[in-house]
């Protein structure tokens, strides 16, 4: 059996990185059957606490980063092309270079619906994180984990990573 609890909330900002830490939940799998004729009502064979890593990226830094990439300069990369065959003319032709192609090609957007909770909870505006570019996540907290944010979750953090 599995008892799980959510909580999606920063535990941890470094304003250096901009690197974010959210604790997704803990968990815990237990084996209540083996041990009925004890008395022991549950068994723990395994918990933990699940997270996700995030770098919040302005406005500026994310059109910076398409801008090269945009439809605009397709002409250019076909005359490239087709000084180097027309596989390459081909392959240019057939790319799309829209923005939410180009976006969804540079940046993770896994967990978009926790974008405007991750603003209001760090006091950045739209500009300032425009989005969050999720860089990692799973079991990534140790049994001494001290965030900077949310300390009580730090505990549970410990608690359940101990």
């Amino acid at each position: 059996m599995k008892n799980e609890t959510k909580y999606n909330k920063v535990v941890n900002f470094d304003p250096e990185t901009k690197e974010i830490t959210v604790l997704d939940g803990v968990f815990e799998y237990y084996d209540e059957n083996n041990y009925k004729d004890t008395g022991i009502e549950k068994v723990i064979t395994m918990k933990g606490a699940t997270g996700s890593i995030f770098e919040a990226v302005s406005k500026e830094d994310f059109d910076e980063r398409l801008a090269p990439y945009l439809n605009d300069d397709k002409e250019l990369l076909i005359y490239m092309a087709e000084n180097f065959g027309d596989l390459n003319r081909q392959m240019i032709e057939n790319v799309d270079s829209s923005e939410e192609a180009l976006t969804n090609l540079f940046y993770d957007l896994s967990y978009a619906d926790l974008w405007p909770e991750l603003r209001k909870e760090l006091g950045f505006s739209e500009d300032e994180a425009y989005i969050f570019n999720c860089t990692g996540g799973g079991r990534c907290f140790d049994k001494g984990f001290q965030g900077n944010i949310n300390p009580e979750l730090s505990e549970i953090i410990r608690e359940y990573e101990g």
